[in-house]
């Protein structure tokens, strides 16, 4: 119907002969066959077939008076067109006019997802470094951690190269309150030569406490949860990293979906017991992804990062 004598239009039209016989009988209304043939320098035969294909696409009309074959614009054909090019054009504007909403949902999306990874990259990851057994313990049953630590003995010159950059880009530091009771001093956190750790300590606990300033470590007390105790710590450490520091603090993170990635110096002895690292952990498995390993005499040093 309709459809097809449009489709039938488009092929009449294709041609740029057809397309100026009709301005032609637009500008002058209704001319004779004789006359349009004068406005061209190819044959009337040419021509004749140019009128006959757009006679069939219903695009003129040809009345006979006396001799003569008068052709002019079908004006009902015409108009029916105008209206199916306003239909088309406006079934185009809302079809442009949805699409302008997704791609303004899509701009939108990933303005915020620049965002976020903006913040993401401003912001320093949830992250542990600890010296644990080969079998999963990071201290003896009576807490000692000589054993897991010996590798620095015959391997301190590569102690930068394992811990370098993770004491130089954290911020702040969780535990729990049994770390916090091992390391706490009147000199605040310090290494075993005497060396003070600076930064802020957040402490995981039951009790309320005001926070304390020990040496050069400022001691912080959360009592609602590892939740508000990473929160704590990013506002302290603005762009650098936040680290957790014993058992507990690590296994609730992993637990919560909080920790970014791990680092393990996996020492070359076997415990048996003590304070397992893993521990207390759902069944569901966590996904890690392989960042670093490295050896050092007496550990074997090993990076992921958590899938989330």
């Amino acid at each position: 119907m309709f459809y097809n004598m449009s489709m039938d239009m488009f092929v009449a039209l294709s041609d740029p002969t057809r397309r100026a016989i009709l301005e032609i009988l637009a500008s002058n209304g209704e001319l004779s066959a004789t006359a349009i043939y004068e406005y061209f320098s190819v044959s009337p035969q040419a021509i004749s077939q140019h009128l006959k294909a757009l006679r069939e696409a219903k695009l003129v009309v040809m009345e006979k008076r006396a001799q003569k074959h008068l052709y002019r614009l079908n004006q009902e054909t015409l108009s029916q067109f105008e209206v199916w090019v306003q239909q088309t054009r406006q079934r185009w504007e809302e079809r442009f006019s949805a699409l302008d909403i997704v791609l303004e949902r899509e701009k939108q999306k990933l303005a915020r997802d620049e965002q976020e990874s903006r913040l993401e990259n401003t912001m320093g990851k949830v992250l542990f470094g600890l010296s644990v057994s080969l079998d999963g313990f990071i201290a003896d049953k009576n807490d000692g951690v000589s054993e897991v630590f010996a590798w620095m003995g015959s391997a301190m010159e590569h102690f930068f190269e394992v811990a370098g950059e993770q004491l130089n880009e954290t911020g702040a530091v969780i535990m729990g309150h049994r770390s916090f009771d091992q390391i706490y001093s009147e000199q605040g956190w310090v290494m075993p030569d005497g060396t003070p750790i600076p930064g802020p300590v957040i402490v995981l606990q039951s009790q309320a406490r005001e926070p304390v300033k020990k040496g050069q470590t400022h001691f912080h007390f959360v009592t609602d949860g590892i939740e508000s105790a990473i929160a704590k710590a990013k506002e302290l450490a603005g762009e650098k990293n936040v680290g957790l520091h014993g058992a507990s603090s690590v296994q609730q993170a992993l637990q919560a979906g909080l920790l970014d990635e791990l680092h393990m110096s996996i020492a070359h002895v076997l415990l048996g017991e003590g304070v397992r690292l893993f521990d207390h952990l759902d069944p569901s498995p966590i996904h890690l992804e392989h960042i670093r390993t490295l050896e050092t005499p007496g550990a074997t040093h090993l990076s992921f990062r958590v899938m989330k």
